[in-house]
């Protein structure tokens, strides 16, 4: 539905980045999640990405 992204590190070509969500909120009567998106880190665990992210439940 939305996701809203910071860019605080360049990625380099052939650098591997791993990427983690939490769950940070949920909405049972309208099947919406909010993540945070606050962990997506490069080979020398530098943080690259952070942000936040709202979907909607599967049903």
């Amino acid at each position: 539905m939305s996701q809203e992204l910071k860019f605080l590190k360049p990625v380099y070509f052939n650098d591997n980045c791993i990427a983690s969500v939490e769950v940070v909120e949920k909405k049972d009567a309208k099947n919406i999640i909010i993540l945070n998106t606050t962990v997506c880190t490069n080979s020398t665990d530098n943080v690259v990405i952070t942000g936040q992210a709202v979907v909607k439940k599967p049903e």
